[in-house]
């Protein structure tokens, strides 16, 4: 009775499991469009956002201000943030769907470091543009914009938004590697079918070495007779 109990609520936890998993891949699906779509979405929202802002500046406020909370510690340190969130993400998922394999954990781990040296790149590539495009608006401090923002003074140039360009990009990141939640329910189907060849290998395995060791001591006996 005990082992039929235990079947029983094995069975309706694999059911609850796989309606569970159906739905979050159903969720992820609607939520997680294509990601070239998602490119084109930026780029037409981005792009008239910022000309209406050159044309018509925004009036003064707590969000326009650069000293306000979520710009100190969340977009200056977003990338920090996404970091963190993906690499918690992509461990425990690639854990479960590689079946604890360390080498393939790791892997899928290092598309993270792609990732960051991405991005290293690109802000470089954007402040030395803002650099060789600029001026300082005193000619005494013209050398760098470090040393003419430090001297209290303001940098003209083509500034290229460093932070338009990290949410956006840090966006893409996360959403591309949630993905992975579309077929969340098949990968369940095929690790089940996994264990269970592994569990009939085992068994087989386990025969054979009883079988062996019945037939040794069936020899053994023999020799002594």
């Amino acid at each position: 009775q005990q082992g039929q109990a235990g079947q029983t609520k094995m069975a309706a936890t694999r059911k609850n499991d796989k309606l569970f998993s159906s739905m979050l891949s159903s969720f992820a699906d609607v939520l997680l469009f294509d990601p070239q779509k998602r490119i084109v979405v930026y780029w037409f929202v981005l792009i008239p956002c910022s000309i209406v802002h050159d044309l018509i500046p925004l009036p003064e406020s707590y969000f326009s201000n650069k000293g306000n909370v979520f710009n100190q510690y969340f977009v200056k340190l977003s990338w920090a943030w996404t970091l963190l969130l993906t690499t918690l993400f992509i461990a425990s998922t690639s854990y479960v769907y590689t079946l604890a394999n360390t080498s393939a954990v790791l892997k899928h781990m290092s598309r993270l470091f792609v990732g960051t040296a991405i991005w290293f790149v690109c802000t470089s590539v954007f402040d030395t543009i803002l650099h060789w495009t600029g001026s300082c608006s005193n000619l005494d401090y013209n050398s760098d914009k470090r040393t003419c923002v430090k001297a209290g003074h303001v940098w003209d140039g083509f500034d290229i938004s460093g932070h338009a360009f990290l949410l956006s990009f840090c966006a893409l990141l996360i959403t591309s590697e949630l993905s992975v939640l579309k077929t969340w329910d098949k990968i369940q189907d095929a690790l089940e079918e996994k264990s269970e060849e592994r569990g009939g290998s085992k068994g087989k395995k386990r025969g054979k070495n009883t079988k062996k060791k019945s037939e040794e001591r069936g020899g053994s006996k023999g020799k002594k007779r």
